[in-house]
């Protein structure tokens, strides 16, 4: 799949037999994929051309222009259909989108503390069953995720929540976007923000527009699509004491397995020269790196693409037996920096998305174009699938 086409759907199969098909959607409405109407192949070729469609049960049953019987709307089962990349929301939009995979991260330093948030919508794998039924007839899943570092100590905290019990209460993500699950929730508020969650309560307003990177990963390792604020000012509670500094906003989509197709290493890094650098390296399950991403943000807002290598310096071992390098040099022809965690400990092992992965804070100093810089912000190193 090319970069310009996204995931939004599945053919499931026949329904009935007056040529009506039953589609898996990725959408956050099932129902929207209808309004996409013209939907292509992996390849670009023509897919199908939507021109009816009604809910059934966690999938949709349309009707396409192509399909008149149920032999044809049988012999296309399995059949991935997309959407031009072009057809998506502008930078601004953060609602949900039509993806097997998504979700929206808040993280960084509000003195005395470092945070890092996450909320996470996915849909079962096609091969996933439930009750002996497929997976995707349930619906999204929605897991959220919140570290807390003390700045004066280390000491950590980790919080997780999940819906994955059937009959637990079902989280939610709605444009705006509105995410809820039991009763942590992040949603737009005014100009900006707010995040609340057990001990927290942050409030956030963007310095500057959002801003569009090139989509993570590769075709062996899946996509994602990425947006984010680079950078916002964010005040409130955590844990009982006043809160306040800056911090960054993610939001990503697409269909890359977190733990299993791909891991990566990555920082987010407020600068003091007034811009902020994203750097990403995807690697394949093997450890191959596939994919070295960097994106600068100036003072102004504008986003450039650098070239930079990831160079390891000094690795750690957690107390769970897995090899984190913690320490690294980026280093490319206009930058280098050297990135330190402010505290060793910071592996979590959730049993809601069942990823091992290292999230803190860091910082650290080098030169830009010649001069001087020091960064700080947030580090996540992802180790792999974790089984409880």
């Amino acid at each position: 799949m090319g970069d310009s086409l996204i995931l939004v759907g599945r053919v499931a199969g026949a329904f009935g037999v007056r040529g009506e098909v039953r589609i898996t959607s990725f959408t956050a409405e099932p129902l929207a994929l209808v309004d996409y109407r013209t939907l292509v192949r992996e390849d670009g070729s023509p897919g199908l051309t939507l021109t009816a469609g009604r809910d059934a049960k966690g999938s949709i049953v349309v009707r396409a222009k192509e399909i008149e019987t149920r032999e044809q709307a049988e012999a296309l089962r399995g059949l991935k259909l997309f959407i031009p990349r072009d057809r998506l929301p502008e930078p601004e939009d953060w609602d949900p989108k039509p993806a097997q995979l998504e979700w929206w991260y808040a993280s960084g330093w509000v003195e005395p503390y470092a945070f890092h948030f996450a909320f996470f919508k996915a849909y079962a794998p096609p091969s996933y069953r439930i009750l002996g039924l497929p997976g995707s007839l349930f619906g999204p899943f929605h897991a959220a995720h919140l570290a807390l570092t003390d700045l004066r100590t280390g000491k950590r905290r980790f919080l997780e929540v999940a819906d994955q019990d059937l009959f637990a209460k079902r989280g939610e993500a709605l444009p705006g976007p509105r995410l809820a699950l039991m009763g942590w929730r992040f949603y737009r508020e005014g100009e900006g923000f707010r995040l609340e969650a057990p001990g927290v309560d942050l409030r956030f307003r963007p310095l500057k527009p959002p801003v569009v990177h090139p989509p993570s990963g590769t075709a062996e390792t899946g996509r994602m699509h990425y947006q984010s604020y680079t950078r916002v000012a964010a005040w409130g509670e955590v844990l009982g004491e006043e809160a306040r500094g800056e911090a960054w906003l993610d939001h990503q989509w697409g269909e890359q397995l977190s733990g299993l197709a791909a891991t990566w290493d990555w920082f987010g890094l407020h600068l003091s020269d007034g811009s902020e650098l994203m750097a990403y390296r995807v690697k394949a399950p093997s450890g191959r790196v596939v994919q070295v991403l960097a994106s600068r943000v100036d003072p102004l807002g504008n986003r450039e693409d650098l070239a930079l290598d990831f160079l390891p310096l000094e690795t750690w071992t957690s107390p769970s037996g897995r090899a984190y390098t913690l320490v690294w040099r980026l280093e490319g022809p206009e930058l280098t920096l050297v990135l330190r965690p402010l505290f060793r400990e910071g592996e979590i092992l959730s049993r809601t998305t069942r990823v091992a992965y290292w999230e803190g804070p860091v910082a650290g100093e080098g030169r830009f174009r010649g001069y001087r810089v020091r960064a700080r912000g947030m580090g996540e190193f992802v180790a792999g699938a974790f089984r409880p």
